[in-house]
């Protein structure tokens, strides 16, 4: 149970799209948290983290794994009274192995070999997509640390190759929104990076008029195709223009850094950065959510195995059925965020070996058998409109039902269920 004391909540509000003040007045302390439901938007994904063990179906505990050995970049951390501690200690090892003393704990929704800057690849890191999403509105309720050695950060920037081809690597190509990077106690950025910079790169810092480690604040932001918001306990406190921000999906990070840039001391050990809840939202009449297939609970068929394949699939990873005749089945749990009609598009990886497969959920078939074979292996699609009568946990079942004529075998390749409302 989350203990949260309400105090008297004033603001002064230093709006201006183009200019922030330096330094904010009069934020609770302790601010309780808001309600799960937001009118007008739709949640997409959270974690309370209310219970003892972490959602790895969510969270990946290494921070950027390429760059280091695996005994570095872990994250520490543990759950008290309603919230996750990441933790820094004196028993931490540095991120890298000589010349650079920083140290991290840091949890985010993807793992891959991508990210900006300037460094040594140290190995091949296994692609994982956890959870991205394009606009909408992020949450946390944290308290910051109070070591004053480097920062903690609530951030976003997208796995999508794209963005980070080999050849740009080592240069500074981020696609970046910092909702926040927080540090000595009481000052703050929000950042916001294109890839190069190019037309955006905003550095924006100030002063709160509070201590970030005694208390638990709420820091969101909003992103549209138009502008970011910066909210703090609530309140808009910045405004930038972000219609030229490249428009790709971003996962998130939850991060402690110490011995970092944004120190002004040694550490003071342990160093714990709080996290009562994460949560992320799309506008109700605006729901785009992908759900990788390797992610997904699966139940298959009596004698049905499958494999796990990673070779330039959406998220990095396909599941691939291998059924052998008809009445085969894959069923997939995945999670309608609101009622109402939504375009229900299966992505799948063609080959000379698939069968035909027809979708039904929850019992009911909906639209024509997907046939699945191609002459050569590609990824594509098949949509259908289906309307819902009800928000929750849904049975996606694709049911082997013949083969094409050219095809081998009765296989199913399924990528990701992806659920776009229809307004």
């Amino acid at each position: 149970m989350k203990k949260v004391i309400l105090f008297a909540l004033t603001l002064l509000l230093a709006a201006s799209t183009a200019s922030f003040s330096t330094k904010q007045t009069a934020f609770a302390a302790d601010t309780p948290a808001n309600p799960i439901d937001k009118p007008g938007w739709v949640l997409t994904k959270h974690d309370e983290f209310n219970g003892t063990t972490l959602d790895t179906s969510l969270w990946v505990t290494r921070y950027l794994g390429f760059r280091t050995s695996t005994d570095r970049g872990n994250a520490d951390y543990d759950f008290k009274d309603g919230s996750i501690v990441l933790r820094v200690t004196d028993r931490t090892p540095t991120y890298y192995s000589s010349g650079d003393p920083m140290k991290v704990s840091s949890l985010q929704t993807a793992q891959g070999d991508f990210h900006q800057g300037s460094y040594t690849k140290h190995h091949n890191e296994p692609y994982a997509s956890k959870f991205s999403q394009k606009y909408g509105y992020f949450e946390i309720r944290a308290k910051g640390q109070a070591d004053r050695s480097g920062h903690s950060a609530f951030w976003l920037n997208t796995d999508d190759p794209s963005i980070y081809p080999q050849s740009t690597r080592n240069t500074k190509n981020q696609l970046e929104i910092d909702v926040f990077e927080n540090f000595r106690r009481n000052q703050y950025r929000f950042n916001l990076y294109n890839p190069m910079n190019a037309g955006i790169g905003n550095t924006n810092g100030g002063t709160y008029s509070f201590d970030f480690s005694a208390d638990f604040h709420i820091y969101a932001m909003e992103w549209s195709p138009e502008y970011v918001k910066y909210y703090v306990d609530n309140q808009l406190v910045k405004q930038l223009d972000a219609s030229n921000l490249v428009d790709k999906p971003m996962f998130v990070y939850l991060s402690l850094y110490v011995n970092t840039w944004g120190g002004d001391s040694s550490p003071t050990y342990p160093a714990e950065f709080t996290i009562d809840y994460f949560r992320a939202y799309q506008k109700a009449d605006q729901v785009d959510v992908k759900q990788e297939a390797e992610n997904l609970p699966i139940v298959l068929s009596s004698g049905v195995t499958k494999e796990n394949w990673n070779d330039g699939a959406s998220g990095g990873g396909w599941v691939k059925v291998l059924s052998d005749s008809t009445n085969d089945y894959a069923e997939f749990t995945a999670n309608v965020p609101s009622p109402g009609a939504y375009q229900v598009i299966t992505g799948y990886r063609s080959g000379s070996a698939r069968g035909t497969a027809q979708l039904s959920i929850n019992g009911q078939t909906h639209g024509s058998a997907i046939d699945m074979y191609g002459s050569s292996a590609t990824y594509k699609e098949a949509q259908i409109t289906v309307n819902f009568g009800s928000a929750g946990d849904k049975k996606f079942r694709y049911t082997v039902t013949g083969k094409n004529a050219s095809s081998t075998d009765y296989q199913l390749g399924i990528d990701y269920i992806r659920l776009v409302k229809v307004n």
